[in-house]
């Protein structure tokens, strides 16, 4: 039973409302999430970088021959 200090009235409680407050990333979510950005993006920006490296160097020993 819950009753108002000011108006005198009481309501019957049948629930409280609880805080189930958890933070949004735990740690190790954290660390799995931020792994799993830098590895999809290694795996998109690499291989270009690797080929244009590649032919720049295969463009070099073409023009020392």
């Amino acid at each position: 039973m819950s009753c108002e200090a000011d108006t005198g009235v009481c309501t019957n409680v049948v629930a409280e409302p609880v805080s189930t407050h958890r933070p949004a990333a735990s740690g190790g979510r954290a660390l799995a999430t931020g792994l799993g950005i830098a590895l999809l993006l290694g795996a998109l920006l690499l291989p270009p970088v690797v080929a244009r490296a590649r032919r720049g160097a295969a463009a070099r020993r073409g023009a020392k021959a």
